[in-house]
């Protein structure tokens, strides 16, 4: 059985802090000028809302743009801690898109999941976000899912996208589990995106 949660749920993914200060076009080495590559990271956080680690979940095809990406974050993200179903400290996955092109960083819309639709709903066009939150446990299993408080990169969802989303997710999306500081693994909260296309 899954949940899909009512907005007044205590799941809550990490929650950036600054993270317009997070990427500075200052930060663009020579190499990355007029390039377009966008790299995708995963910070793990842990309960405390600390950072424990960074990864790279999609490289750029550029390691040292990749590894910049990560040292970035590393020194300058700050986040509030997630929240687990019941309200206590979690640990969080918070995934965040970079794209860095013309010299400069801003975040991308990619999505985890594109789904094809006949239609959307009224005043929706194509292509549609929903931003959702994922609880993850210790196996990589999604167990409950709800709107992701906005963020810079999190576009705004509309209620029947992210009803949607979450059917889909929790059935057919197999979200990358995590580990603790020792190596075991976590239950954790993590963000998605689902894209909606119309069909041609």
């Amino acid at each position: 059985m899954f949940w899909i949660l009512a907005a007044a749920s205590l799941l809550s993914t990490p929650k950036p802090i600054g993270y317009e200060n997070w990427f500075s076009s200052r930060d663009t080495p020579d190499f990355a000028i007029g390039a377009n590559w966008v790299v995708i990271a995963r910070a793990l956080v842990r309960p405390d809302g600390s950072l424990q680690k960074c990864e790279i979940e999609a490289g750029s095809g550029n390691e040292p743009l990749d590894r910049l990406t990560c040292k970035l974050i590393a020194r300058r993200a700050r986040f509030s801690a997630a929240r687990w179903i019941d309200g206590s400290p979690a640990y969080g996955v918070y995934r965040v898109p970079v794209t860095w092109v013309n010299g400069f960083d801003k975040p991308a819309n990619e999505a985890d999941v594109v789904l094809s639709v006949r239609n959307l709903p009224e005043g929706i066009h194509s292509p549609a976000f929903a931003a959702l939150a994922l609880a993850v446990d210790e196996k990589g299993k999604a167990v409950a899912c709800e709107p992701y408080d906005q963020t810079p990169q999190a576009p705004t969802s509309n209620g029947q996208l992210v009803r949607v989303g979450c059917q889909y997710l929790m059935k057919s999306y197999v979200p990358k589990p995590a580990t603790d500081d020792q190596g075991g693994p976590i239950p954790t909260v993590q963000n998605a995106t689902v894209r909606f296309d119309i069909e041609r």
